[in-house]
């Protein structure tokens, strides 16, 4: 689920840390966020879509989920480019066998 918030506060020569606050289940939340390059570019007061869990509104980022998961966890190779590049293995190699016995 989404809410609207607001910078709060910036600690850009902290890692690009910010700070952002948001209304979820009737209280006020606060969180902070990590964005070396984009923390230059926020000033207090800007608008940010925060992405809360409505089960459990104390889990919240400032940053869309899959966005989060790439930062953490660095690249993701997505599953179906596994069966394009199975798919293109067999043909490949076939091309590779035909052209070496035309060589000999």
């Amino acid at each position: 689920m989404t809410a609207a918030g607001r910078v709060v506060l910036l600690e850009c020569n902290h890692d690009g840390r910010w700070w952002y606050e948001f209304e979820a289940g009737g209280k006020r939340r606060r969180g902070s966020a990590r964005d070396a390059a984009g923390c230059a570019r926020r000033k207090l007061g800007d608008a940010v879509t925060v992405y809360y869990n409505p089960a459990a509104p104390q889990v919240h980022r400032a940053v869309a989920p899959a966005q989060a998961y790439a930062d953490e966890h660095g690249f993701h190779v997505p599953q179906w480019l596994w069966f394009v590049l199975g798919a293109l293995a067999l043909p490949l190699s076939a091309l590779m066998a035909l052209r070496r016995g035309r060589a000999v």
